[in-house]
């Protein structure tokens, strides 16, 4: 592209977000992105990114750019566990949900 323009021009910086996987997609990311998309795998294990989060602190180390951490959590709760266990996803395949399934997650 020859002289290429976007207008109007944002009046704030405008963040990158990266989706990486993989040392040369990590070590992009912590070049180049503002923050680095990662998810957390697991049921109900947030810390499972842990060491994902600790290669691209490594990684930014390495580089000299501050790249932050943006994790996917799923969540499924409920007033107690035994129904929120019953709620998550993979247990729709084995049984059908609810009759007032209009809040089914």
């Amino acid at each position: 592209m020859v002289d290429g323009c976007c207008l109007p021009q944002p009046s704030s910086d405008i963040p990158i977000i990266c989706a990486t996987q993989g040392d040369a997609g990590t070590r992009f990311g912590a070049n180049y992105s503002d923050y680095d998309f990662w998810a957390s795998l697991g049921f109900n294990a947030p810390n499972a990114v842990t060491p994902s989060v600790a290669w691209l602190v490594a990684t930014d180390r390495e580089s000299g750019h501050h790249s932050g951490a943006v994790i996917l959590t799923m969540i499924t709760a409920d007033k107690t566990d035994s129904p929120a266990i019953a709620r998550r996803p993979g247990d729709r395949a084995i049984r059908p949900p609810p009759e007032n399934s209009s809040n089914y997650i």
